[in-house]
């Protein structure tokens, strides 16, 4: 059985990789934690021309983020949204697939969130939150 952690951690990597013959790509991670099952964490981004945007957690298998950190397993169930400028909904997951993300040790669970999409330039927002917190319709302003 795992243990119930008053303190939620989760950590995020997200990478963005210009297509086309430029060879540009950027990158960033977050750690952080969630007191509240329903409490949600917002990155925005902007994309200058057409890319492949991947995000994956390393918060319930935990693993190793972009900038070297070593996640410990046992944080919560994350989900991942992306939505575009006008807030619709472009991209989802709650859990990726076994090889995407980490397989938890004691649960053999793999139940980290893992999106890679192509996304046309423009201004997006990432959403992370926990497994029970789905995107509530087809947009941001649904919840």
């Amino acid at each position: 059985m795992r243990k119930v952690r008053v303190w939620r951690h989760v950590a995020l990597v997200v990478t963005c990789a210009a297509f086309g013959g430029v060879a540009s790509a950027s990158s960033f991670s977050y750690t952080g934690s969630f007191v509240t099952d329903d409490q949600i964490q917002q990155f925005l981004f902007s994309l200058s021309a057409t890319s492949t945007v991947t995000a994956v957690t390393y918060s319930y298998a935990g693993g190793t983020n972009q900038a070297g950190a070593s996640i410990s397993q046992g944080g919560f169930d994350p989900w991942l949204a992306i939505f575009n400028s006008s807030g619709a909904l472009v991209a989802s997951d709650d859990n990726g697939t076994c090889g995407q993300v980490g397989t938890d040790s004691v649960t053999g669970a793999c139940f980290d969130s893992f999106i890679s999409q192509s996304l046309a330039a423009g201004n997006y927002t990432l959403v992370l939150s926990q497994s029970d917190n789905s995107p509530a319709g087809g947009t941001l302003s649904g919840g």
